[in-house]
């Protein structure tokens, strides 16, 4: 049977036909599912992530740089001290330590615990105090031997044991008087004597021992006998 003319043609034109038609229903689909996904998508929720990322990124950064301005600090500074001429009446600190120490006529190095005794040896207010201090290269100051920690300066202000109730003066080398009643207290330290007390941490009670109390105002231990006979660190240490 003979083929009529332009059916090939006609066959492959309704194939292109149909392959559009379902190239445009995906295409319609595939949109929509986008769209419905895009719909369903949490953006402020990811702002939110991107956000934490930046923040925690932003300080590990910060860190990583504070850390390394420390270590600078710090080299810069050791850097910068020279080996220095030590001898008794000096005031040592180094910049990786926290404390302060005096430097004995013993030519060991004494630690300053705390300010109560710093302030009770030295004029600490109005400025200056900073220029008493000499700085010193970490090794130089691990080559010093260590003595006794420095006590409070004798007959300076009444003290307190944290964990006792009774208030002392102190006199040469750390020996703690009680003192007896309030009306002594008033005729040692003044009206306002009570604003005058230091108190001494448990942990600096080791420094100090008991001695017998204190029952007059003439007595050997009397503050102002005891600022006298005390004028430097070294009396205290009986080093002089």
């Amino acid at each position: 049977m003979p083929k009529k003319k332009g059916s090939k043609s006609k066959t492959v034109q309704k194939v292109s036909v149909g392959q559009k038609v379902l190239i445009a229903v995906g295409l319609v689909a595939g949109l929509g599912a986008i769209a419905a996904g895009a719909g369903s998508f949490d953006y402020e929720r990811a702002q939110r992530k991107r956000a934490y990322y930046k923040e925690q990124q932003l300080k590990k950064t910060m860190q990583k740089t504070s850390q390394n301005k420390t270590a600078q600090t710090v080299q810069t500074a050791q850097k910068k001290l020279a080996y220095k001429r030590v001898y008794p009446g000096m005031l040592i600190k180094s910049p990786q330590l926290s404390t302060l120490y005096y430097v004995a006529e013993d030519f060991k190095k004494h630690a300053l615990p705390n300010e109560d005794v710093l302030t009770s040896w030295y004029k600490v207010k109005g400025g200056g105090f900073g220029n008493s201090i000499t700085w010193i290269p970490l090794d130089q100051m691990n080559k010093i031997k260590v003595g006794e920690n420095v006590r409070i300066r004798p007959g300076y202000r009444p003290v307190k044991i944290t964990s006792d109730p009774g208030v002392y003066t102190i006199s040469k080398g750390g020996v703690l008087h009680q003192i007896v009643t309030e009306a002594l207290a008033v005729q040692l330290y003044g009206p306002k004597w009570a604003l005058k007390v230091v108190d001494v941490p448990d942990a600096f009670f080791m420094n100090y021992t008991i001695g017998d109390p204190i029952v007059s105002k003439n007595s050997e231990f009397a503050p102002a006998k005891q600022l006298i006979a005390t004028p430097t660190i070294d009396h205290d240490l009986g080093l002089k």
